[in-house]
């Protein structure tokens, strides 16, 4: 899911320094360009970046520690087993990364960090459990896998990982903003569409009343023509607020600048406490305070959308020798 992700982690790693005009130039560019057609634009959404800048950069902290697997210890290797079904498919999202090719063929690095991306699945397993010393067997378990990973925006230091995390993360709000958008536009073409449809069904029931004009006419034919009428007054009152509110610039500004003043209501982020079971399948865990237990970032886009986040410390070596 490519598109999710360059919506979520979707730039190139930059130097760690970017000013507030220069982000503010970045959520224009991945929003509505309209914007810059109206005077003092940058003014008015200073405040709005800087609430969503400081918003993004603490989401980007709360990842978990870094899953460090340059030193290739056993408990390392068991959890990136976890992440994946099989080795094929670790070289599969390897190869496929044209992020980490990128970065392979222009750095020196020896080591460096990856952002990893996944889809979180849940089902429900048995396993076992032990209880003293005695094995506890077929004990319901909710199990977790993974599938969709993407190895993207690789790093040759943590700083860079978490500035390009955070700056990603603002333009995941800036699409918010442009997908409102869309949607007003959207819903003004089914307004379009609808006006025209009802107006139709309103002339033939109009022509129908004329043919019966010396005839009884039954309530039920009459009422369908009051309420196809309040329907069409009703399509063509709320077109009328759709197009007014459309075709004014600062619609767009203001859409921005809501997104952007209230970041928390359109991105957040949870810790999901996991542990790996004694077949070495990850299990979820209560809390992430208990023994053994790892925590991952998952992020919430909006109402519908989510994605896993593992940052991870290698070193070239380990990426160059998988075929």
């Amino acid at each position: 899911m490519l598109s999710l992700l360059k919506k979520i982690l979707g730039i190139e790693t930059n130097p760690i320094s970017m000013t507030v005009r220069e982000a503010i130039e970045l959520v224009v560019d991945e929003s509505i360009h309209k914007i810059r057609l109206i005077g003092g634009y940058r003014k008015k959404l200073r405040q709005p970046v800087e609430t969503a800048l400081s918003h993004c950069a603490d989401l980007a902290k709360q990842i978990p520690a870094t899953l460090d697997i340059s030193a290739k210890d056993k408990t390392s290797m068991a959890l990136i087993n976890g992440f994946f079904n099989d080795p094929d498919q670790v070289r599969k999202v390897v190869s496929e990364s044209s992020d980490l090719k990128d970065f392979l063929d222009q750095k020196k690095a020896d080591a460096l960090y990856l952002v990893m991306t996944m889809q979180r699945l849940e089902k429900t397993t048995f396993g076992s459990s032990v209880q003293g010393e005695i094995v506890v067997r077929d004990v319901i378990e909710n199990a977790i896998y993974f599938e969709d990973h993407k190895v993207i925006l690789p790093a040759e230091t943590i700083e860079e990982a978490f500035h390009s995390i955070s700056l990603g993360l603002l333009k995941v709000l800036a699409h918010q903003a442009l997908e409102h958008t869309l949607a007003m536009q959207k819903r003004e073409l089914e307004l379009e569409k609808l006006q025209d449809e009802v107006a139709v069904k309103l002339k033939i029931l109009e022509k129908d009343r004329k043919q019966m004009a010396f005839e009884s006419i039954d309530a039920e034919s009459k009422n369908l023509v009051v309420e196809s009428q309040n329907l069409l007054d009703g399509i063509e009152k709320e077109l009328g607020q759709v197009e007014t509110i459309t075709i004014q610039p600062d619609f767009y500004l203001n859409q921005l600048i809501e997104v952007l003043s209230h970041p928390g209501q359109y991105i957040s982020v949870n810790l999901i406490p996991m542990r790996i079971n004694r077949l070495g399948f990850f299990v979820k865990e209560p809390s992430c305070s208990a023994e053994g237990t790892i925590c991952i970032a998952e992020f919430n886009i909006g109402a519908k959308e989510r994605r896993s986040v593992v940052l991870i410390k290698c070193h070239r070596d380990q990426l160059e020798r998988l075929p």
